[in-house]
């Protein structure tokens, strides 16, 4: 059996990131008309069905979000590909899915200390210089976890078609995001994981995905073990 990577925390780094006054703020005013603004946008979708109207209608959105227009957006546009419309169901699934996208991102900008909020969230909160033993655990739901899955999967079966590497690894690093400190810390090891892909070697990028997918699970029992995200 192969050794099992170990992730780093660094969660005392994160929080003294969270004390810089340089942080942009979130209001609950701003979340709560994004989430309107993400209904609204997908009711239109739906009586037009203007593919290229609702990704530019979700871009604006990111862009009232604190970085959101480079680091939430790319998993937004993933979330797109949910959409199928042989298959019935799948666009109210898209909307939870980038809704449920929307609250992870904040919740994992402010446990890393790139964004601070204000109002009564839930399971969110500002760490702060009188509180430094108090650090947020940002909250990975199992939707979440299989939906990134699920775009793995998608992803890969494009990279079979297309060969397009730049393609797949731009990809990864965009459902990286969704995962709480996935960019920085999850998706350094999946770019590892590309490299066992080669196509003269018969097998080798179904090897990688799997090695994609446990290194995924094994990422998210060492955060939650160390009591880094929590996982429900």
């Amino acid at each position: 059996m192969r050794n099992i990577r170990r992730f780093r925390t660094d969660l005392e780094s994160l929080e003294g990131k969270a004390l810089l006054s340089t942080v942009p703020f979130l209001s609950q005013n701003t979340f709560n008309h994004a989430v309107h603004q993400i209904d609204m946008a997908a009711g239109t979708y739906a009586k037009t069905h203007n593919a290229y109207a609702f990704d530019s209608a979700l871009a604006q959105i990111s862009n009232e979000i604190p970085n959101g227009g480079t680091k939430l957006y790319p998993t937004w546009k993933v979330d797109e590909g949910i959409y199928n419309p042989a298959i019935a169901g799948s666009g109210v699934s898209m909307v939870q899915h980038i809704k449920a996208d929307l609250k992870a991102y904040v919740q994992t900008s402010v446990a890393n200390g790139t964004m601070s909020v204000s109002g009564n969230w839930i399971g969110v909160s500002n760490p702060t210089a009188n509180s430094v033993t108090t650090v947020f655990v940002p909250v990975l739901s199992k939707s979440t976890y299989n939906n990134a899955i699920k775009q793995i999967n998608r992803a890969a079966g494009t990279y079979a078609k297309t060969g397009n590497a730049a393609q797949f690894d731009a990809t990864l690093a965009s459902i990286s995001y969704s995962i709480p400190y996935g960019h920085s810390q999850l998706y350094p090891t999946w770019h590892t994981d590309e490299s066992m892909y080669s196509p003269s070697v018969a097998g080798s990028g179904v090897q990688m995905v799997n090695m994609i997918k446990s290194d995924l699970a094994n990422y998210v029992q060492t955060m939650v073990a160390s009591g880094s995200i929590t996982f429900r």
